[in-house]
């Protein structure tokens, strides 16, 4: 599906890299990436191997010796290049550390709203 220029994030994303790992819902071993970007409903994340759209994860965000537990699930595939993956579930005590995280830490985006790739 074409990009058709309308904004479908429902918060915010702040340029950031963070260390996610990713396990497929009853999958033995993890994959390890980098976040490009993240907001508090989602992220980004640099992969050569990206998954399929719709596949459901639990994902750790780790933020210092933090870990950000998630279930989330893909939401874009870009060949060779990453995922788009949505939060599904996170615990009130995770989402608050991680939006203390964004709001300090992390670098806000373009002025235009939209991070380029």
């Amino acid at each position: 599906m074409a990009w058709d220029g309308e904004e479908r994030r429902s918060s915010q994303r702040a340029r950031c890299t963070l260390p996610i790992e990713l396990r497929t819902e009853g999958g033995a071993f993890p994959a390890q990436a980098e976040t490009t970007d993240v907001g508090l409903t989602g992220c980004y994340v640099t992969t050569m191997f990206p998954l399929p759209i719709g596949t459901k994860l639990n994902g750790a965000l780790s933020i210092g010796s933090r870990r950000i537990a998630v279930k989330c699930e893909i939401i874009t595939m870009d060949p060779s290049l990453g995922n788009g993956i949505k939060f599904m579930e996170m615990s009130e005590d995770d989402k608050a550390e991680l939006k203390a995280y964004l709001e300090n830490s992390a670098s806000p985006e373009s002025d235009s709203g939209y991070i380029i790739r």
